[in-house]
């Protein structure tokens, strides 16, 4: 029927959305993650930097 196959494709449009909702913030997740580390290595090598002048 019309509205079992609405149904379907509401169901499975919404299905899609979560996926979509998902790996937006997964890829939100790995950029996050890109910027912490760039920002530690920046810490370390200002570390680094102090330990050199400390010696």
């Amino acid at each position: 029927s019309a509205v079992a196959c609405i149904q379907y494709n509401m169901a499975y449009l919404r299905g899609y959305t979560e996926v979509g909702t998902i790996r937006g913030e997964l890829i939100s997740t790995k950029q996050e993650a890109r910027c912490l580390a760039e920002e530690i290595e920046q810490q370390r090598e200002g570390l680094a930097e102090d330990e050199e002048r400390l010696r």
